[in-house]
Formats: C-alpha cells, sequence, structure tokens
C-alpha cells in the first residue's frame, strides 16, 4: 500500500484531473498487507514495511514451501500520473518474496 491523498473534492466536482487529485508523499513508506485466507480467527493480517513505490498491476502471486507470499508485479518509483503514456514513469516487472513470519 502506498500512502496517498486525494483531494476528493475536486474529483466529485470534476474540477481538477485525476493525476492533479491523487498525491504521493516524497520520501513516504510504503507496505504490504499480507490478509490470511482462511477463516481462522487466530491468523492476523501481517504488514511488512517497504521502500516508497507503487505497484501498477499484480500478473501473479503464490504461497512458496518455506510459507512466504512471492509476487510478480509491475512496480512504478513513483506515484505520478501525467496526460498521456509517455508522461508516466517506467513500469518494471518486479519479484517480492515476502515472509509473514518475519514480517520481511
Amino acid at each position: 500500500m502506498a500512502p496517498v491523498s486525494v483531494d476528493k473534492i475536486s474529483i466529485g466536482l470534476r474540477s481538477k484531473t485525476v493525476d492533479e487529485c491523487v498525491k504521493q508523499p516524497p520520501g513516504a513508506p510504503s507496505k504490504w498487507v499480507l490478509v490470511p485466507r482462511s477463516p481462522d480467527s487466530s491468523q492476523v493480517a501481517v504488514e511488512v514495511p517497504a521502500d516508497p513505490h507503487m505497484i501498477w498491476s499484480v500478473a501473479n502471486a503464490y504461497d512458496d514451501d518455506e510459507g512466504n507470499v512471492v509476487i510478480d508485479c509491475l512496480r512504478m518509483d513513483p506515484l505520478q500520473f501525467g496526460r498521456g503514456e509517455e508522461d508516466f514513469p517506467a513500469r518494471k516487472l518486479v519479484r517480492y518474496t515476502l515472509s509473514p513470519k518475519t514480517k520481511s
């Protein structure tokens, strides 16, 4: 999750474009939130800190044999909307391996 601020009034009034209304503070930390799929109430969501970034799209995710969560996704640094495709920052295909046990 990337911390963002949204100018909801301007979006609602359509007085600004989405790229003008959604901002990510420079250097603000991001985090992954791993939510258990099991209805077992003893399991809780785990937050894993991450460096500032925005995930544009998830390509794949799975649990490996060691209990880690492996995520393949398109990462964008930083969150930044533009007027067209040429204005977007480059997106990179990256793989994250997150451990719910160690929160890393």
